[in-house]
């Protein structure tokens, strides 16, 4: 009984204390709610407080005041800013964004362009304040600012906003920076693309302003390159930091997120349309028309208007544009997404898919080049030129890494195809071909390969030729002045066929000579040379002739060493062995006028100031050899491949031209030493290079700058490509500048620039000095026969089949050389060779040959000839003024191949006569 009343007395106790308990929590929690419920109301009423004076802060000029305090600081070589100066301002600028305090989204779009603005804004918070970017990107406010600028009243804003191209740079460059601190894995290609065409709008906004302030004081901007936008002098100094972000473009990260998985694809068919990609039609489409660029009406095999080929047109006008408008930076560009290739190799395989029809499809109904495909094409040429101009010949021809030889064979081809179809079909107006930014990247790719080609072949002869242009369809074209033919000679002459192009030169000249008889003096100009002085003398005179007399007919007496004048009359003859005796002697390496190659190719030498008034004898020399072309002498003088090149003036045309490329034919150990260099697996810092260049005359060694201070310039990893070119175009062009122009302007003198343009350098040698190939048969058929011979002469029958079937080839050129003073035939054949191929019968002894006298030479040519016996003894002999071979009547066939061949290889001729 009392444990039960215990028990119960304790379980009463128990519950009291739970309900006291109990009481007292919901005492402490009702104590909760109320401070809970208080503070919310305070910071509901704070928050209001803090809402409502941002607004009135952004409303009476926060930002304004900001973006000047940013300005002063920023805009100079070196920021102000500290951590604890810029950290405070950095949030006051950004809490009103986070409260939305704004009026609305216009002014928060005006807001994020004054910051914009800034010149390297970003790039100074991501350096002073790192800490204050992983706020923006955890508030996602680089994101949202960016986005803020897609929209179509975001561009019309930007266009009013932005006047200066200094602005509009740093602009650019700061929405660039943005893009790439918060970029993420899980990035939609729609965001890639919306900051991909802003960029593009900017660019293209910065060249519009640039264009607007055209001025005769253009000034030197660090991006631009000669800009005559107006001057912004707070900008200038900070430009360094805005060229820094906008360098981010051609970084490989950046060029692998902005072409996605493009680059990674292999094989032929390396872009495949998506059918449930994050780029849909719709958006590709509306993205490409907000950019104001078209699209194919019937689209290709890859489909134009779907997938990824849209999204990458987007991307190309980008980086397109970005060239186009950041000249100092183009090469920096270039170079980056030339990287490993992969790029350029990816575009070919598109543009070969899409064929040319497709190209010039579309320029039918437009002439218009920022269409879709054209976008890839233009990136792809400009590209390809790049690589082209730095690859040397072990990297292009044997590791085929990027491009297989096959792939050169087939874009030349492509490009060839398609520079002729817009020229000839006049796909673009004649005016539109220098300015069209497409057809000049197109036209000079071409160009490359084309003068690649001509030094070490990888496509036949035949792959350039089109037969609209052959034979009598273009020469009609072009005698009714019609502008397809006249333009295809300026752009594309390599389409018409080799022997068509000298046949119009020679027409020209012709027309020329024409003219010029009806105006110059009746009477020929007649040069007295003493022979021990033919090049003294005969600078003396040919330098004071004017073009005109120069071109008209020249007649020359030479004086012997007695200083008797010589018995002789010329008839071309003469004035022919005057040209050939003062290229032989000019050309001679021993005056220290011309040097020689490895391979005995002659080019200027960068001594010949040894010579007195050597700039003034370059000249002369011009002048000669461009006479010789002119009359059609053929010449013995083989010119370096390099040299040739900048006669014809591939070298001023830019990029278009690699002196790099033309190396070999200077010094191919120079060529192979640089070549390893840039290959170099080490670190090229060890060779202790510098950007200068040692040249050394009669043991007298200088120094030569490639760049102003260039001996204080260390050669790195970074700067190497740029130092091998240098090298190159110092070698090959800046220690002979002078005598290169000099040579140039003489030659120029006699021969019009655009005569020879249609030719490639090889071709210009072959028109000098004539073609290899010797065709028996043609010069059998052009000869001349006088003094008793005619064709169907016994001796006249051996001489030919001796040639035929008992002479090689160098045999057959020494005999050319012997009778003509030049081994090889001209381009056109022998019937254009001058004075006409001759043989004369011999039929007096050595004693009594008084050699060319004007008595010998007329009765040689209009008698029939003694008829003495022929001395066996007798060598055959010739007269290589008037291409005249004297030769005896051998009684056998084989005295006459002994006797030939004897001559021909003893080097004889008139002296032995």
């Amino acid at each position: 009984m009392f444990t039960n009343s215990t028990s119960k007395t304790n379980r009463s106790v128990a519950v009291v204390e739970e309900a006291k308990l109990a009481r007292e929590k919901r005492a402490r929690e009702k104590k909760r709610t109320d401070a809970a419920i208080l503070i919310q109301v305070v910071q509901k009423v704070m928050n209001g407080l803090t809402f409502k004076w941002l607004q009135e802060l952004v409303k009476f000029g926060l930002y304004q005041t900001i973006h000047e305090l940013l300005i002063r600081g920023m805009a100079r070589s070196k920021p102000s800013f500290t951590n604890t100066t810029l950290f405070p301002l950095l949030t006051l600028t950004v809490r009103p964004m986070v409260q939305a305090a704004f009026p609305s989204e216009i002014d928060l779009q005006k807001t994020v362009i004054k910051l914009y603005t800034v010149p390297g804004l970003l790039l100074h918070v991501a350096s002073i304040c790192p800490e204050f970017i992983e706020t923006l990107k955890k508030q996602n406010l680089l994101k949202s600012w960016n986005s803020l600028l897609t929209t179509d009243k975001a561009w019309l804003m930007l266009r009013q906003e932005l006047t200066t191209a200094n602005a509009t740079l740093s602009m650019t460059a700061n929405l660039l920076y943005a893009f790439w601190l918060d970029r993420r894995e899980d990035d939609s290609e729609v965001e890639v693309l919306h900051a991909v065409s802003t960029i593009i709008f900017l660019l293209d906004r910065c060249r519009e302003i640039t264009a607007s302030h055209q001025s005769a004081a253009s000034k030197w901007h660090p991006i631009l390159g000669w800009s005559s936008d107006r001057p912004d002098p707070s900008y200038q100094d900070s430009m360094g930091f805005v060229q820094q972000q906008l360098e981010i473009v051609y970084m490989k990260d950046f060029v692998r997120i902005v072409f996605g998985r493009s680059l990674e694809r292999k094989g032929e068919n390396a872009i495949v349309v998506k059918k449930n990609g994050a780029v849909g039609n719709s958006k590709a489409l509306a993205m490409l028309h907000k950019l104001g660029l078209s699209v194919a009406k019937n689209p290709s095999r890859l489909q134009l208007g779907e997938g990824e080929v849209s999204r990458l047109a987007i991307v190309c006008a980008m980086y397109q544009t970005a060239i186009n408008c950041l000249s100092r930076l183009n090469l920096n560009i270039l170079t980056g997404l030339c990287a490993e290739g992969a790029l350029p190799a990816t575009l070919w395989r598109i543009i070969k898919d899409i064929g040319v029809s497709q190209f010039t499809e579309l320029l039918k109904s437009n002439p218009s080049t920022f269409t879709t495909e054209f976008q890839l094409l233009g990136l792809f040429c400009n590209l390809t030129a790049h690589l082209i101009t730095i690859m040397d010949d072990l990297e292009l021809y044997e590791e085929q890494k990027i491009f297989t030889v096959t792939d050169l064979s087939d874009m030349s081809k492509f490009l060839n195809d398609l520079t002729f179809r817009i020229i000839w079909y006049e796909y673009m107006p004649a005016a539109q071909l220098k300015t069209d930014a497409l057809f000049t990247s197109v036209h000079r790719l071409l160009q490359l390969l084309y003068q690649r080609n001509a030094r070490r072949r990888f496509a036949p002869d035949e792959h350039w030729i089109m037969k609209e242009a052959k034979g009598s369809s273009f020469f009609s074209e072009l005698k009714d002045k019609h502008v397809n033919a006249q333009q295809l000679l300026i752009y594309a002459p390599q389409c018409i066929p080799h022997h068509d192009r000298v046949k119009l030169f020679r027409q020209w000249i012709k027309e020329d000579r024409a003219v010029m008889q009806e105006t110059a003096a009746k009477s020929p100009i007649l040069i007295t040379v003493q022979r021990r002085r033919i090049v003294e003398d005969g600078y003396q005179y040919i330098s004071r002739l004017t073009p005109e007399e120069l071109k008209g007919t020249v007649r020359v007496r030479f004086v012997n060493a007695e200083g008797v004048q010589e018995a002789g009359i010329d008839q071309d003859g003469v004035f022919k062995e005057f040209l050939e005796e003062t290229l032989k002697s000019v050309f001679d390496p021993n005056l220290q006028l011309f040097k020689a190659t490895a391979d005995n190719r002659l080019y200027p030498s960068p001594n010949s100031s040894m010579q007195d008034n050597h700039i003034q004898l370059f000249n002369f020399v011009g002048r000669v050899l461009g006479k010789a072309l002119y009359e059609g002498i053929v010449v013995d003088v083989p010119l370096a491949n390099f040299f040739l090149s900048q006669v014809l003036g591939f070298h001023t045309t830019g990029s278009a031209y690699s002196y790099f490329d033309e190396l070999p034919s200077f010094d191919l150990d120079l060529y192979k030493q640089l070549s390893n260099l840039k290959r170099y697996p080490g670190d090229v810092a060890d060779f202790s290079l510098t950007f200068a260049s040692d040249s050394e005359c009669f043991g007298q060694v200088t120094e030569n700058d490639l760049v102003p201070g260039g001996r204080y310039m260390e050669v790195t990893e970074e700067n190497k490509i740029l130092y091998i070119h240098l090298m190159a175009h110092w070698r090959m062009h800046g220690q002979i500048k002078q005598q290169i122009n000099a040579f140039i302007q003489g030659f120029y003198t006699v021969v019009k620039h655009e005569w020879v343009s249609m030719f490639s350098s090889p071709e210009l040698q072959k028109l000098i000095s004539g073609s290899e190939k010797i065709d028996l048969h043609d010069l059998r058929k052009n000869t001349h026969y006088y003094g008793g011979f005619h064709s169907g002469h016994r001796v006249i029958g051996w001489l030919w089949d001796v040639l035929e079937n008992d002479f090689n080839e160098e045999e057959k050129g020494l005999f050319l050389k012997f009778v003509t003073s030049c081994s090889k035939a001209p381009v056109l054949g022998f019937q254009y060779l001058e004075p006409p191929f001759s043989i004369r019968l011999v039929e007096v002894g050595e004693d009594q040959d008084s050699g060319d006298t004007l008595g010998s030479v007329i009765r040689g040519f209009f008698t029939v000839g003694n008829k003495k016996a022929a001395s066996v003894g007798r060598l055959p002999t010739a007269s290589t003024c008037f291409n005249l071979l004297k030769l005896p009547s051998y009684p056998k066939k084989s005295v006459l191949r002994e006797k030939l061949k004897y001559a021909i290889k003893s080097n004889s001729g008139f002296e032995l006569s």
